[in-house]
């Protein structure tokens, strides 16, 4: 099951309940590809995108906190950004 919605400018988040890390990051991999290879039309022009990705994974605890969820998934999305974009970190 996941969920998915805008947050922040150029940003979006998917929260996959039933994944581990392995399977989401496999699953950011197969978006990040899909997106790079895929024409946009818009007219006539046509558009081309790609894209960074972050995946965290935590385990539920009594003290955990969603920001600090979305903290470790911006982290390595900045990361992906910054060492030469299009992939995907962790």
């Amino acid at each position: 099951m996941f969920s998915s919605a805008g947050y922040g400018g150029e940003e979006f988040v998917v929260i996959l309940s039933e994944c581990d890390i392995e399977q989401a990051t496999e699953l950011a991999e197969t978006i990040r590809k899909s997106v790079e290879n895929h024409t946009f039309q818009n007219g006539n022009p046509t558009i081309s995108f790609t894209i960074s990705a972050g995946v965290t994974s935590q385990i539920p605890s009594p003290d955990f906190k969603v920001e600090q969820l979305i903290e470790l998934a911006d982290s390595a999305l900045y990361r992906a950004k910054r060492d030469g974009r299009k992939t995907v970190y962790r």
